[in-house]
């Protein structure tokens, strides 16, 4: 099973250091794909869930393009991504696609082989069968999964 690391964190969620380049490289490093929150705004790249936080680039994504799951925040970050890199937009619906055809699921969203689980920490149930895991527990999920 595939272990994502939310924002990248990768021992619970850590707001000052979540979406920064330095903390999704060390997730990377250590071994997990990262869910990382983009925005583009003014020719702009920025990282940041709630609003576009820290600058960042295309070469920085480029470099990790096949480790990342890039939560598009607005329109602008989604059409500049959606060629080359796998991304995607939601908000309240049960799943998307990725631009690369992969379902991501929402909170909650029940779960088959074929669906990415977000956040299972936050409702409670985790499925072993689904095709991944997207968490701020990625360690965890790791030694539960050997």
């Amino acid at each position: 099973m595939l272990i994502i690391a939310h924002r990248g964190n990768t021992n619970g969620p850590n707001p000052e250091t979540e979406n920064k380049e330095e903390t999704i490289s060390s997730a990377i490093a250590e071994g997990f794909e990262c869910e990382i929150d983009v925005w583009r705004m003014n020719d702009q790249l920025w990282l940041g869930h709630d609003e576009p936080q820290y600058t960042t680039s295309l070469s920085f994504l480029t470099q990790y393009r096949n480790v990342l799951w890039i939560h598009c925040k607005n329109l602008e970050a989604l059409a500049y991504l959606k060629n080359d890199f796998n991304c995607f937009f939601h908000d309240k619906d049960l799943y998307t696609l990725t631009s690369r055809g992969y379902i991501w699921g929402n909170i909650s969203s029940p779960c088959n082989s074929l669906v990415v689980q977000v956040m299972p920490e936050l409702s409670g149930v985790f499925s072993s069968e689904c095709y991944g895991v997207c968490t701020d527990y990625p360690i965890r999920y790791a030694s539960i999964l050997v």
